[in-house]
């Protein structure tokens, strides 16, 4: 998984595409910020240039970067939103970019705290659609289904972002 890939370490940063990234030796971790920043092209090229798409495209950036500010000053919001599930991936990747731009200082600490809360999330969709696949298995359908039922469709709007 790509977000296992860029790890922060407090003691031993160094950069590559403005990002901190720990070991730049490490030839799978400048990989890994290539693929995010591909998989970024592929969501961008989704995007319709329609005038209302362009607005709520703009009307979405204005959000995203309350959201870097609040993350970055408060810390009780910062302590709830490590609580939440998370952010779909192009929200990430937006989140991402609009706090090393802007808020520098608290770069390090928030990058290692959002990827940290991203790989629970994706870790936890990952043991679901698991679970899904297996009560797949003709052994193991009779037994009922709990969360793991729409773990698909949670986890291609995590992926993708949601319309």
């Amino acid at each position: 998984m790509i977000l296992k890939k860029i790890s922060v370490n407090n003691e031993s940063l160094t950069k590559i595409n403005g990002f901190h990234i720990l070991n730049i030796k490490t030839f799978k971790k400048k990989k890994a910020l290539d693929e995010l920043y591909r998989i970024e092209s592929i969501i961008k090229e989704r995007e319709q240039t329609c005038p209302a798409c362009k607005y709520l495209k703009e009307f979405d950036e204005i959000n995203v970067d309350t959201l870097a500010m609040m993350l970055s000053s408060n810390p009780s919001f910062l302590k709830e939103f490590k609580e939440s599930k998370g952010l779909c991936l192009p929200h990430l990747i937006k989140l991402l970019k609009i706090i090393k731009l802007r808020h520098k200082s608290n770069f390090s600490s928030l990058l290692k705290d959002l990827l940290s809360l991203e790989m629970k999330s994706f870790t936890h969709l990952n043991h679901e659609l698991k679970e899904f696949i297996r009560k797949h298995d003709y052994r193991f359908s009779n037994e009922p289904w709990g969360i793991e039922k729409d773990s698909v469709k949670r986890s291609i709007i995590k992926l993708i972002g949601e319309e």
